[in-house]
């Protein structure tokens, strides 16, 4: 029985199943750049490590000592780079290759094990469908087949990471432009294409032309709330622990991120939550977006902890080690820059409190030591 390691920091991706189409080997699925480590690879031993969607550069020495394969949508050595989708589309491309390449130390450009034809047809999200079963059969053929793989042919062109503001809409796109341009940013955490009109934004998906007339689903969001929260992002970030706060609204790109850090909680750490959360019922809770505040918590560029405030002036500060100074450090620049909304009665008390799942003994120690204390024990009837 022969190991393998399955990297993707995307959700568009189910690792799944993997494990009928090949239950003679054995799979771990990394998610978060903090989860691959030489040290682990060394320890788990995988026969090759498989990138599917990996939003970041991989160590040199784990390219150099392991053999890592790389899945890439574009006509290589055409499309190297960064959102080979959306680049291929804009340049008028139908459909392209998803190839298996060595993975090397320049990006995207090492030989090829083989090539599996994709539609570019239809919304990104069918693409991204579309993409899983090309790779699965990738997959397949290097597992089970003996593949020595190819060099590049022919000159590359280098594609560059689209930025957000790449998604407004102008007057000066036409009609297929415009189809363009919804289709091919509506799946996954792209922001969506979408114009700005006043207090609110409006975000387009579900587009479709026929006969010369464009339709579209639109969604309008208020403002209001991002303008306030990058403000507040601003004040929060500026501190000396390194720590940077980004707020999380009905429109965040950070669903995926925010999912995976959910799934990683430790189960003593969970009061109401259900164990086990669809990516679609995550993402429909954060478009709902219940609180008042809600940040992601970023270290060195690795989500370490989630916090938010309800109306009611509860305060949950969640993450993956309680035992991280990042703990007290959140609460201080919190404490700091954002005030309890006014005692009400009966409703809500004129402090910031906090809820613990009673196993969460290191929370709990923590808050002491700080000076916080205990005020009720609640029972579930």
């Amino acid at each position: 029985m022969t190991h393998y390691s399955i990297c993707c920091s995307q959700d568009w991706f189910d690792p799944r199943p993997l494990q009928n189409l090949f239950p003679d080997h054995t799979f771990d699925f990394i998610s978060e750049k903090s989860q691959l480590s030489i040290e682990k690879l060394e320890k788990t031993a995988p026969e090759k490590v498989f990138f599917v969607h990996w939003n970041w550069i991989v160590p040199a020495n784990i390219v150099e000592t392991h053999n890592c394969v790389l899945f890439h949508t574009a006509p290589l050595p055409v499309g190297r780079g960064g959102s080979p989708i959306q680049n291929l589309i804009l340049n008028g491309f139908r459909e392209a290759p998803v190839c298996a390449l060595k993975m090397v130390n320049e990006l995207d450009a090492g030989p090829i094990y083989a090539r599996e034809m994709i539609s570019l047809d239809g919304p990104l999200h069918a693409i991204f469908a579309r993409v899983q079963t090309a790779v699965e059969q990738l997959m397949h053929k290097i597992i089970e087949e003996s593949l020595t793989p190819t060099p590049q042919q022919g000159d590359p062109i280098i594609f560059q990471r689209r930025k957000p503001e790449e998604s407004v809409i102008t007057s000066e796109d036409h009609i297929d432009q415009l189809y363009d341009k919804i289709r091919m940013v509506d799946g996954g955490t792209y922001p969506r294409a979408h114009i700005d009109r006043g207090d609110f934004r409006v975000a387009f998906t579900d587009a479709n032309i026929c006969d010369g007339t464009l339709t579209a689903k639109a969604t309008f969001i208020k403002n209001d709330t991002e303008k306030e929260g990058s403000e507040l992002d601003k004040r929060l970030t500026d501190n000396k622990y390194g720590l940077v706060f980004t707020s999380i609204t009905a429109t965040t790109d950070k669903i995926e991120t925010l999912y995976h850090f959910f799934n990683a909680r430790a189960s003593e750490s969970r009061i109401s939550s259900q164990p086990k959360l669809s990516l679609e019922q995550h993402t429909q809770f954060v478009k709902n977006h219940p609180y008042r505040y809600w940040f992601m918590i970023s270290r060195d560029g690795v989500m370490i902890a989630s916090l938010y405030l309800r109306f009611d002036n509860t305060l949950s500060l969640q993450m993956i080690d309680f035992t991280d100074c990042a703990y007290e450090q959140s609460l201080e620049l919190v404490l700091q820059a954002i005030q309890p909304l006014p005692a009400l009665p009966s409703v809500r008390p004129a402090n910031f409190f906090i809820n613990l799942a009673p196993n969460n003994d290191v929370a709990a120690e923590k808050l002491r030591e700080i000076g916080m204390r205990p005020i009720q024990t609640t029972y579930v009837l």
